[in-house]
């Protein structure tokens, strides 16, 4: 498989990405954040092209180089996992500045009217506060204070 595709490093297409990126339209704080992330992305894609080139057998490979390879993979298992993890990260955050750049703020919707409904007939639990509202006021005139307890509009 890897002998018959050409194996194009991940890396050519990140240059492509940063020559993007420098040559705008990204304003420069776009430019501030995503060139070194790309040159951190290429840096991990360069480093995972040689482990693969350490590891992977190729067609000439003597049966004991493959072995040889196979056992060298093993210790190489934890880098790749690594690097492939950061890889993700860095393209998670190329995904979001992508798609944060391409929302577009328009005009707001018009606010929705809120509405009501009041009752026709007369609730029979409501509890007039106009006696409660004069005593607090007749306390307040008289004491300059009123105690107020109880669950409201509960009686």
């Amino acid at each position: 498989m890897w002998g018959k595709t050409p194996y194009t490093p991940p890396y050519n297409g990140l240059k492509r990405i940063r020559a993007g990126a420098q040559a705008g339209p990204l304003d420069s704080e776009d430019q501030k954040a995503l060139v070194p992330a790309l040159k951190g992305c290429g840096n991990q894609a360069r480093r995972l092209e040689e482990i693969l080139a350490e590891v992977l057998p190729v067609k000439n490979d003597s049966s004991w180089d493959k072995v040889k390879k196979a056992f060298q993979s093993l210790s190489k298992d934890k880098e790749v996992q690594d690097l492939l993890n950061d890889l993700d990260r860095y393209l998670l955050n190329f995904t979001f500045h992508s798609t944060s750049s391409a929302i577009t703020v328009g005009p707001q919707p018009a606010p929705v009217q809120q509405t009501i409904t009041i009752p026709k007939k007369r609730d029979p639990y409501f509890v007039d506060w106009t006696d409660i509202l004069r005593e607090i006021e007749r306390n307040l005139s008289d004491y300059g204070r009123a105690a107020i307890a109880g669950i409201g509009g509960v009686e």
